[in-house]
């Protein structure tokens, strides 16, 4: 609900973009400030570049494609949304908020479902930057345990005693295991032509 709240706001105060992070996000450059306005021009009119993203699919950009930005970051026009997921970073254009307001309402899916809302036609073009310039902390997911474990169960009850009091060992083996879990969901490559 959080990102569709922002979408309105884009498309009430008349703004021609919106940048969109999670209260999880860090930024793992210098300066976001140098980079954003580097992206606004791909990502305007009607497009999304996003910032930091997952896939459960191996992800490849061809060297030729992509377009140098800062801090030796390209952007690269995606061509399939890939099996996308995560809405943790993004820049979005007015006019894809509107679209996505469009596609998403009455709510039935996230808005990081970025393949169902590319192909609904959310946005023209999907840009994705490389070497990811965010990243998030290893925190639990109130919405991965939600979706994954019912909220009552012991072993729900259990995982958030061994998050909520930092036990030691089981404390450290959750924070490696969701380390490991979010590396499996970045496996990029860049391959020349």
């Amino acid at each position: 609900m959080s990102h569709l709240l922002c979408y309105k706001k884009i498309i009430s105060e008349n703004l021609d973009f919106g940048l969109i992070f999670e209260d999880d996000i860090m930024f793992k450059i210098k300066d976001i400030h140098k980079l954003v306005e580097q992206i606004v021009p791909i990502t305007l009119p009607g497009n999304i570049t996003l910032l930091y993203y997952q896939s459960w699919d191996k992800i490849s950009f061809h060297k030729s494609k992509g377009k140098e930005l800062s801090e030796k970051i390209s952007a690269y026009q995606a061509d399939d949304a890939y099996d996308l997921i995560c809405a943790a970073g993004y820049l979005i254009s007015k006019e894809s908020c509107e679209e996505m307001i469009r596609i998403l309402l009455p709510v039935h899916t996230g808005p990081d479902c970025w393949q169902y809302v590319f192909r609904k036609g959310a946005f023209k073009k999907l840009f994705l930057l490389y070497p990811i310039p965010c990243g998030t902390f290893n925190f639990r997911s109130t919405v991965t345990n939600l979706e994954m474990l019912d909220k009552g169960s012991l072993k729900s009850k259990i995982i958030a005693a061994i998050d909520d009091y930092k036990i030691p060992i089981l404390y450290q083996y959750l924070k490696n295991r969701r380390k490991k879990n979010k590396n499996n969901l970045q496996q990029i490559e860049v391959v020349d032509d």
